[in-house]
């Protein structure tokens, strides 16, 4: 945001960002003094200037909006982390891919109610009452 003056003001967000600084460090570099801002409302605003200064006393590289590092600037042992991190949340999401799919899916239809296993009990009680019968009978 630049004003009528032609400074340039940063929110204290996009100070932390440059500064690479948490924005309450920055509000507090804000109330030590060492920046000098205003209020928009609520939001402090920050002197462009006073961040750049503040950049070079605590020697942050103020990226121009290059790409972030490359891969190959990282040490082996971060890329190999970070790619059996990368392999852990695959496996964690397809297995919550695959519960999802299982919670959503319609439920089977119910087993069918077994009549045969109630036809067969029923024939082998007659069976042996029948033989009862008979060996009452003879006896």
């Amino acid at each position: 945001m630049t004003d009528s003056n032609g400074d340039t003001w940063l929110s204290t967000a996009q100070a932390a960002q440059a500064l690479k600084l948490s924005q309450r460090q920055v509000t507090r570099y804000v109330e030590e003094g060492r920046l000098r801002h205003r209020r928009a409302g609520r939001r402090i605003l920050v002197s462009a200037a006073d961040v750049a200064r503040l950049a070079d006393e605590l020697a942050v590289d103020i990226p121009k909006g290059g790409p972030p590092a490359r891969r190959s600037e990282l040490p082996a042992e971060v890329v190999r982390y970070l790619q059996e991190q990368g392999s852990a949340q695959r496996e964690t999401l397809d297995a919550l891919r695959r519960i999802e799919e299982r919670l959503n899916a319609p439920p089977p239809p119910p087993a069918p109610f077994p009549w045969l296993l109630v036809l067969g009990i029923a024939i082998g009680a007659a069976a042996l009452v029948a033989a009862v019968v008979l060996l009452a009978i003879r006896l």
